[in-house]
């Protein structure tokens, strides 16, 4: 009996000191921050509401019995900048990576990382599409966010002609220029569709070249390198034409709406993804947490994107646990490839809003989904 009670209190200890310690070890998350946040086309405050975003991720996740230790790795303006943070990131032998929002950016670490789940904020090139496993964005690709703009369009300017004015040094703008156009065409082959590029600066280019084939009434799709860059064009275009011109313009979610100029003299149709969704349990969720943490207005598009970003993984390692992972690494792509075979939309946005700009007020009119 002696020995019975000895067995069983040597099993309590190893209970009670033992699984604790590894139930905590596995609990910690190293989320490496892989971005250039000192762009001077990002906004001012872009860095301050990204670090926002980590750490309302980190206050939710503590809530689901997870303790997130981040670590920033920014890097320059320079284009292979980013590589050079590379080594520094594996060094520190992070579980979750979160990567650059730039496509670009994102593309060129495809061979720097096997094993380990590098997420992206916003990019939203069509080559993601064939990056590793590994690599995920919960961003839309061009392809849809091309198709909700032609939706829009076919349903307000039917038939009407395509005026885009692009940045040629611009990746980004020439690959959605060419996809909006290539849709558009296939549903109203009548329409005229012109593309008028530029380089540089828009302000350098004349008027004319810019404005190229347009007539009242065409739709002017822009395509410039940056949201600053955009309202330049757009004041610029409009102040020639003087007919209050039609606007659309597509931009990730790294401005409020409420913060956008209003246009004196055309109307402008503005796409980003729709949030700030009070239906949305993880934007209720976020709210709760961004005000315990900040006291503050929760209307802020960047931090709501990282945090987004960072709560896609714990929630599929919440939802889908891999008890039998030597590491939290493993773990975390492990859940997450689950969670993708499950949805393959996994926390994207697919809904748009469509903001209506003009001078009068910035208004909501609708949404639209990339997968009707």
């Amino acid at each position: 009996m002696q020995i019975l009670k000895k067995i069983l209190v040597s099993w309590l200890f190893l209970l009670i000191f033992t699984l604790p310690i590894t139930s905590f070890a596995i609990q910690i998350i190293k989320i490496a921050i892989l971005d250039n946040v000192s762009d001077p086309y990002l906004p001012s405050t872009y860095e301050a509401s990204y670090i926002a975003g980590i750490e309302t991720a980190t206050l939710a996740a503590k809530n689901k019995g997870y303790t997130i230790q981040y670590k920033t790795f920014f890097y320059g303006s320079t284009p292979l900048a980013i590589l050079d943070k590379v080594p520094e990131v594996k060094a520190w032998r992070p579980d979750l990576i979160i990567g650059p929002g730039s496509s670009n950016q994102f593309l060129l670490l495809a061979k720097s990382f096997n094993n380990t789940l590098v997420l992206s904020p916003y990019a939203s090139d069509q080559a993601i599409a064939n990056m590793p496993d590994n690599f995920y964005s919960l961003a839309l690709l061009d392809k849809e966010i091309g198709h909700i703009i032609v939706k829009f369009i076919s349903g307000e300017f039917p038939n009407n002609n395509l005026v885009n004015v692009v940045a040629a040094d611009c990746k980004d703008c020439v690959d959605m220029t060419n996809i909006i156009s290539s849709q558009y065409a296939h549903y109203y082959p009548a329409a005229t569709i012109t593309s008028n590029m530029y380089t540089g600066n828009s302000g350098d280019r004349s008027n004319q070249e810019l404005t190229y084939n347009y007539k009242s009434g065409d739709v002017i799709l822009v395509q410039p390198n940056t949201y600053i860059e955009s309202e330049q064009l757009m004041y610029q275009v409009a102040n020639y034409l003087g007919d209050n011109p039609i606007f659309i313009s597509d931009l990730v979610n790294i401005g409020a709406p409420s913060d956008t100029t209003k246009s004196p003299n055309y109307t402008e149709y503005w796409f980003t993804p729709y949030l700030f969704d009070d239906n949305s349990p993880n934007f209720r969720e976020f709210s709760k947490d961004y005000s315990s943490l900040y006291n503050s207005s929760t209307n802020n598009p960047i931090a709501f994107t990282v945090y987004l970003t960072i709560i896609s993984a714990v929630n599929a390692l919440a939802l889908y646990p891999q008890q039998n992972s030597k590491d939290m690494r493993a773990a975390i792509l492990d859940s997450y490839t689950m969670a993708r075979a499950s949805n393959p939309y996994w926390y994207k946005t697919s809904n748009y809003a469509i903001y209506k700009i003009d001078p009068e007020q910035t208004k909501l009119i609708g949404t639209i989904s990339a997968y009707d």
